[in-house]
């Protein structure tokens, strides 16, 4: 078996995996790490890529189930992503509501997530933060 960082070229074959329906949202900057055996087949892959993260989506009560709020709040994120050049958040739903406007404006839910650290502990910085 083979591990290797899969070119953008080859998105394609990332089709059935856990990034499949995801290959068109990756950022240029994203790294997949493929594994392959020795027939070439991808047995494994996982991407470390920088997303702009959206999170603490709130809206008050009174104003839950009424739609001026939430559409001013969208249309304001989005007016913001266009100007920084953002096409894709990645963003979190605390409940069933969220979720639901989520799935409204378009939203591809992804499996749960975790913050995993990846730095060894001896070293505190990563190397390019090093002097």
């Amino acid at each position: 078996m083979t591990a290797r960082t899969l070119p953008v070229a080859e998105y394609p074959r990332l089709v059935g995996t856990a990034l499949g329906p995801v290959i068109g949202a990756l950022p240029e900057q994203a790294f997949v790490i493929v594994v392959e055996d020795d027939a070439g087949q991808i047995v494994a892959c996982w991407m470390l890529a920088a997303y702009w993260h959206a999170e603490g989506l709130y809206v008050a009560p009174e104003h839950r189930g009424k739609a001026g709020a939430v559409r001013r709040l969208q249309r304001a994120a989005q007016d913001l992503a266009a100007d920084l050049g953002i096409t894709h958040v990645i963003t979190g739903a605390a409940d069933d509501r969220i979720r639901a406007l989520l799935a409204h404006a378009g939203a591809t839910a992804l499996p749960e997530q975790y913050v995993l650290p990846l730095a060894s502990p001896a070293r505190k910085d990563p190397p390019c933060l090093q002097p």
